[in-house]
């Protein structure tokens, strides 16, 4: 009897072991990286997209497609097998780190200045209004009546949008981080009670 008992304890503390140490930890950064999506600019969906999360077990690291067009959840893989659990006790690193692997992601954060690749062509039609909105970054945004339907197609990801300036810095400093990882936590430790 007491035999059967080691082997549910033993089953259960690899399950707790899994979800303490790795499962909770991953999917705070889900949580953080989802929240980054939503309020980090977004001009062609490829700074959002290339997201990645880092994990002490390699083969669960989540990588973001880095593709254009809306922003794509990353797949995440929660840790299940006693065999990884192992793994995982036995490692000296216990880290998951979040970053973004596009080439101009620290312009995006705003740790770097804005430098253009290119020059905007020069518009010779009609007459346009040109401006610069205040507390944003990037190109000056030229409206006229012509460029509103340029690129626009029913349905197509049209990305635009920007986001306010040291987004980054607030969102990681002023404690909306730590509050969205803890809404990652909370949702295993939920299970593991």
């Amino acid at each position: 009897m007491a035999r059967n008992d080691l082997k549910k304890f033993l089953r259960d503390f690899d399950r707790v072991t899994n979800d303490v140490a790795f499962n909770a930890p991953m999917e705070a950064a889900n949580t953080v990286v989802n929240k980054l999506k939503d309020i980090g600019p977004s001009w062609t969906g490829r700074f959002n997209n290339s997201w990645s999360i880092d994990t002490p077990i390699k083969s669960f690291n989540s990588k973001g497609k880095k593709t254009r067009g809306e922003a794509v959840p990353l797949k995440i893989r929660l840790l299940k097998s006693r065999q990884k659990a192992k793994i995982l006790r036995s490692s000296n690193e216990a880290v998951f780190t979040v970053h973004n692997v596009a080439p101009y992601a620290d312009q995006a954060i705003d740790v770097a200045p804005f430098t253009p690749f290119k020059v905007p062509p020069k518009v010779t039609s009609k007459a346009i209004q040109q401006g610069i909105r205040q507390g944003y970054r990037g190109l000056d945004e030229v409206v006229s009546n012509t460029d509103a339907d340029v690129g626009r197609q029913t349905g197509a990801f049209l990305g635009r949008a920007t986001a306010p300036l040291d987004w980054f810095k607030t969102y990681s400093n002023g404690g909306a981080m730590n509050k969205d990882a803890k809404i990652g936590y909370n949702k295993i430790y939920r299970r593991v009670k």
